[in-house]
């Protein structure tokens, strides 16, 4: 866990460096002063305790206020009122501005710096929830319509163009110039067409027909794909290549922005909704975060784009101060086996780690829980080998705490898709 964890921060830095932005420049892009700056700063956090206080929320802590808003969602019934949403969004976004216990001491450029960061991406996770609710009245909307009289239209130039994409994919196509294939994707056009709701969806309805069925495509006359599954989950077995199976991702995903891209300029198409439809019922999206190097925009749910948005440090403001001045990462190296043992006694007590929670929300000390770690380690490796006993003892209590920030930064990613 602590060689992940420091490889990732060594790469924040790296990255970090080369992105490094001068403050006088980062206010000349928002048009105000230093002064000015601060002043909005100011204006931001008061907005924030306002908006806590107006839903209830207690801010005795920022762990609080966290589960706080999580509980909410859970509360309140969809759509969210437009205070959870921002609360939510600046919670998640935070960078040590808002969620601060005292144990990040910052000075004014700091500030500065995370509030027009948190502003943007705010701005950009609020935009994306707050559509959710009107994707998912349209799709109930069509799960309840009723089935009309087809009528017959003339869509060859969109035949055509979906005859010429899938072309370019053996997988789907398979080299087979199938007279029944064309005449089946003629059909498809026209049923997309003649719905509004599909018509909209085109890149995401035409990506589901075409890989789920494209057998029957090819050597069935008149099949007529069931438009019910597309709104049904397409879940993927996304963990383990098989030598097949992340070929058959990859091409989906690259049809999928094949058609996308030549859809684009479609005015009869919402763009947004086929992104959230495709995020929301086929998980390949996370399938490529997780195994491919990201380097262009893919379709996220709610909890991937909430995680894209947040800060890599989330939660800061979780600290063991018993940590201070030690080489964690080090010790942990040196001794590989007592982070394994502290691992295997989680596992095998999950009910440490919801105490930990418990506790670190009620602001309590969470010694007890890290002593009796301790006292299961002993029992199964040799501690007389740890030099430092100092360490040795400590190390069970900052590695809770980093379960509890792990967890409460999932149960704030997981109340993402509350929405």
């Amino acid at each position: 866990m602590f060689d992940d964890e420091w490889s990732m921060i060594d790469e924040m830095i790296d990255d970090a460096a080369d992105s490094w932005e001068e403050l006088d420049d980062i206010l000349e892009e928002n048009g105000c002063t230093r002064k000015e700056a601060l002043r909005q700063v100011e204006s931001f956090k008061k907005l924030f305790s306002a908006e806590l206080d107006k839903m209830g929320i207690r801010r005795s802590s920022p762990i609080e206020i966290c589960c706080g808003i999580c509980d909410k969602l859970e509360e309140e019934e969809n759509p969210p009122s437009r205070s959870l949403i921002f609360l939510y969004c600046a919670a998640v976004t935070d960078r040590g501005l808002l969620l601060n216990d005292g144990t990040d001491e910052r000075d004014d450029e700091q500030d500065i710096r995370s509030f027009f960061t948190q502003k943007e991406k705010i701005r950009e996770l609020s935009g994306y929830l707050e559509v959710l609710p009107n994707y998912r009245k349209r799709i109930e909307s069509f799960k309840n319509k009723r089935n009309k009289a087809r009528t017959r239209n003339n869509f060859r130039r969109e035949s055509n163009l979906l005859l010429k994409i899938v072309k370019q994919y053996e997988l789907f196509y398979k080299g087979r110039n199938s007279v029944i294939f064309s005449d089946n994707i003629a059909d498809l056009v026209e049923s997309v067409n003649e719905n509004e709701l599909l018509k909209s969806l085109k890149p995401y309805a035409y990506m589901i027909a075409l890989t789920s069925r494209t057998d029957k495509m090819m050597g069935k006359e008149g099949f007529h794909f069931n438009w019910d599954n597309l709104f049904k989950i397409h879940k993927y077995s996304i963990k383990k290549d098989n030598g097949k199976n992340f070929k058959e991702y990859q091409s989906k995903l690259e049809l999928y922005d094949n058609l996308r891209s030549n859809f684009l300029d479609d005015s009869s198409v919402d763009i947004g909704f086929s992104d959230y439809c495709f995020a929301a019922y086929v998980n390949l999206s996370q399938w490529y975060e997780e195994n491919c190097e990201p380097n262009e925009e893919i379709p996220k749910n709610p909890k991937q784009k909430a995680e894209s948005v947040m800060s890599d440090f989330f939660p800061i403001f979780i600290e063991c101060k018993e940590s201070e001045g030690y080489d964690l990462w080090e010790f942990a190296n040196e001794y590989p086996e007592l982070e394994s043992a502290c691992e295997n006694v989680l596992k095998n007590n999950e009910d440490i780690i919801t105490d930990a929670c418990n506790a670190v929300r009620a602001d309590e000390d969470i010694t007890p829980l890290a002593n009796r770690i301790y006292s299961e380690i002993e029992a199964k490796i040799n501690v007389e080998n740890i030099r430092d006993k100092e360490k040795a003892l400590m190390f069970p209590k900052i590695f809770l705490v980093q379960k509890v920030k792990l967890e409460l930064r999932k149960k704030m990613l997981d109340a993402a898709m509350l929405f």
